[in-house]
């Protein structure tokens, strides 16, 4: 019996040896690739870029370390019912620690796996349902936002893809999160953090596929609420140096303005030796619509003093001295 027992347990070990493939530094072979179970680099990987609005870096902590050294072994799994929370999870690990081409393949098994938990939208509610028989997000009253577990993983592969300059794959990925697999917000603050990602791996990805007037038609509407390299780049590839002051002459002729006749509010609260003090001032703002290159662009903010009124002369002078204005201007030399 005791040799019946020990036979057994060298047949589990050999068994367990063979799945780990631990070599005498306690390492994990997957595929051709040896990963070190013990030592993590925990810096963030980040892969640069040039444009403003976003990058591409990752943060790693102490967590995503220990889950590739307990669970790196799924790598060479498959996906089943009762391993897919700890297969997301250690997918993700895999990734935010750099090792693409092991988190690459794991993602795929994940965005092709027919997985119930996987394929569903997950709402959350910041206040009572509306109508409990109706499952929208705008059910679900402001600050509710939805979840899809393959939108941060299409997301992940559409960085991955950047990183590697397929920004074709790259934008596939990025359609699938935002389309396929769609996450919602309803508070500002939700909508605009996704919109910011989104907008910055699109006009990535638009930029290396030379895709100009797409990056145009996206940035430009807010060119004036946000500095974006992506719009001032992709006009000046289209348009010359002299197109590109006519249409700004134009979109100055284009403007119109209606004043406002009621007050805005602005308070603001300093602290003076550990004290709050608090001031305010009143200003008259106005309704401003200006045409650029054809499109409709949202009006810019102005900063006014106390009784001061905004003017049409002083929409048109804060708009020469916006950043894109002058960066399109940067190389007229008449």
């Amino acid at each position: 019996m005791k040799t019946l027992s020990y036979l057994l347990f060298l047949v589990l070990l050999i068994s367990i040896k063979s799945v780990f493939a631990h070599n005498e530094e306690d390492s994990l072979i997957i595929g051709d690739y040896k990963f070190e179970r013990i030592e993590f680099e925990l810096k963030p990987t980040l892969y640069k870029s040039m444009y403003s609005g976003g990058s591409l870096t990752r943060y790693p902590n102490k967590n995503d370390s220990i889950n590739v050294n307990k669970l790196g072994y799924l790598a060479n799994e498959s996906l089943t019912p009762n391993n897919y929370r700890e297969f997301y999870d250690v997918a993700l690990s895999f990734w935010k620690l750099g090792k693409d081409e092991i988190a690459e393949r794991m993602f795929l098994r994940i965005l092709n796996s027919e997985e119930e938990n996987f394929s569903k939208t997950n709402f959350y509610a910041s206040d009572v349902l509306k109508d409990s028989s109706v499952n929208d997000v705008s059910n679900y009253g402001y600050g509710s936002f939805t979840s899809h577990p393959k939108n941060e993983i299409a997301l992940c592969l559409s960085k991955i893809y950047i990183a590697q300059n397929d920004f074709s794959k790259a934008l596939f990925y990025l359609e699938e999160a935002v389309n396929k697999y769609k996450v919602t917000y309803t508070c500002g603050m939700g909508y605009y953090i996704q919109k910011s990602e989104y907008d910055f791996l699109y006009g990535t990805c638009y930029k290396e596929l030379n895709e100009n007037q797409k990056i145009i038609d996206l940035f430009l509407p807010t060119c004036l609420v946000r500095n974006d390299d992506f719009v001032v780049d992709a006009i000046k590839n289209i348009y010359s140096t002299k197109e590109i002051e006519t249409e700004l002459d134009k979109a100055i002729n284009s403007l119109t303005f209606e004043a406002f006749d009621f007050p805005s509010l602005r308070m603001n609260v300093t602290y003076i030796n550990n004290k709050e003090v608090t001031d305010s001032s009143t200003y008259y703002l106005g309704k401003t619509k200006m045409k650029i290159f054809g499109l409709e662009i949202e009006s810019q903010n102005i900063d006014l003093e106390d009784g001061e009124r905004l003017t049409r002369d002083k929409v048109i002078e804060e708009f020469k001295k916006s950043d894109f204005y002058t960066d399109l201007m940067s190389d007229y030399e008449g």
